[in-house]
């Protein structure tokens, strides 16, 4: 059976960190100014990369570095003035989508990797076997096919494939939409994208005089408004026969979530992805990985196209889930949890520090808590805070610590 590469998104250092550490195999992040994640804040520079690729590979694993913008002559002008500065990143591949940049790359990087992003829409094996030939040496899928269609392109190629597992899908085809270009004049294929397929739409009839500020709600089975909000992907249900089908890579979305989504979401696939290698995958792991990717900040879940052609879309609101969020990263020396604070906690808090590689998840009650820096005895504390509470755990070094928001 082959064991298939768990792989996670790092919009910053300290989610590359969490990322590796909680059981990613690699993990991809953005180049500044070149990929699709420009307005999130989930670009880095290249000495920001070069720092998470060297964090990787001191781990063992791997780093892959998103160029995947659809690039206008502008853009080619300037990855030209910058290639010779990604030699010192020393990622192991670029991912791309712009036959021009991967030219571009291929001239001046000759010695990195090149995987093709979903962007560029591959559908069927005859695309992947076109990409082969022009040095691809993996395809990152397009989120629009069936089971089916996964199963064929596997049989008909020879090269990794990789596929988005879980995380936010586009109403347009493989993320190709022009609409935040159209209503705000900031284009998505080149990063900007302001998301207004998750706008709530209303319409108005053009036989209506024109000064007439009055709207139609629009309606579909009296459902809601929401037309173009699709659901979050998951597919963890689905990763034994993923498995079985052969797919080279399991893909995480999300450069600009927080550490703890990072962390959770891959930990959740991580022991699921093992199971099933060990023959072991059982309900009971399934019950708690499907509870546990509720506790990060969601929109309702699906299968996406996977079972069918529609997709999914939310009709009703394209608001987040966010029952539980992430108030810290602990450390501890055996005698005292130190926590650096992230979101309000108070005495009286049960808390919970989730752990990686399958291990038990430790929750405690502030009973006490003293400002590491002052000395106080604390009652409450905020965003920036550090804090020490008087609790002996097994000692551990940097691990998200959560609570329910309700």
């Amino acid at each position: 059976m082959k064991i298939p590469e768990l792989l996670a998104p790092a919009g910053n250092y300290e989610n590359a960190y969490f990322a590796l550490k909680y059981g990613a195999d690699a993990i991809y992040q953005g180049l500044e100014g070149f990929s699709l994640r420009r307005t999130a804040k989930a670009e880095l520079s290249v000495e920001e990369l070069r720092s998470c690729a060297e964090l990787a590979h001191s781990l063992g694993k791997k780093h892959y570095l998103a160029v995947n913008m659809f690039a206008h002559e502008g853009d080619i002008l300037q990855l030209k003035a910058k290639s010779h500065m990604l030699k010192a990143i020393k990622t192991d591949a670029f991912i791309l989508s712009d036959p021009g940049m991967f030219l571009v790359l291929k001239e001046q990087v000759p010695e990195v990797e090149f995987h093709l992003s979903t962007q560029a829409n591959t559908l069927n094996s005859s695309a992947v076997s076109f990409w082969e030939k022009q040095g691809i040496s993996r395809v990152i899928l397009a989120r629009e096919l069936t089971k089916e269609d996964i199963v064929s392109i596997r049989k008909n190629t020879t090269i990794g494939i990789e596929m988005f597992i879980h995380g936010a899908m586009c109403m347009s085809y493989s993320g190709r939409c022009h609409l935040s270009k159209y209503f705000l004049g900031r284009d998505a294929n080149r990063g900007e994208c302001a998301q207004p397929c998750r706008w709530e739409f209303k319409m108005k009839d053009e036989r209506q005089n024109m000064k007439d500020e009055s709207f139609i709600e629009i309606e579909e089975d009296e459902r809601g408004t929401y037309i173009l909000n699709s659901k979050d992907l998951c597919l963890v249900e689905k990763i034994p026969e993923l498995i079985e089908i052969g797919v080279d890579s399991f893909k995480i979305e999300g450069r600009n979530k927080t550490s703890y989504y990072v962390a959770n979401v891959v930990r959740v696939y991580r022991k699921v992805i093992d199971e099933v290698l060990k023959g072991k995958l059982s309900e009971d792991t399934l019950s708690w990985a499907k509870q546990e990717l509720t506790k990060v900040s969601h929109r309702d879940y699906s299968t996406g196209f996977y079972d069918g052609e529609k997709g999914s879309f939310n009709l009703e609101s394209s608001g987040y889930i966010k029952d539980v969020k992430m108030v810290g990263i602990a450390s501890s020396d055996g005698t005292n949890i130190e926590i650096d604070v992230r979101d309000k906690i108070s005495v009286g808090d049960e808390i919970t520090i989730i752990m990686p590689n399958n291990g038990v998840d430790q929750t405690i009650v502030i009973d006490s808590m003293i400002n590491s820096k002052t000395l106080e005895i604390i009652g409450d504390a905020h965003n920036g805070y550090k804090v020490a509470i008087p609790k002996k755990i097994a000692p551990f070094d940097k691990l998200i610590v959560r609570k329910s928001s309700i």
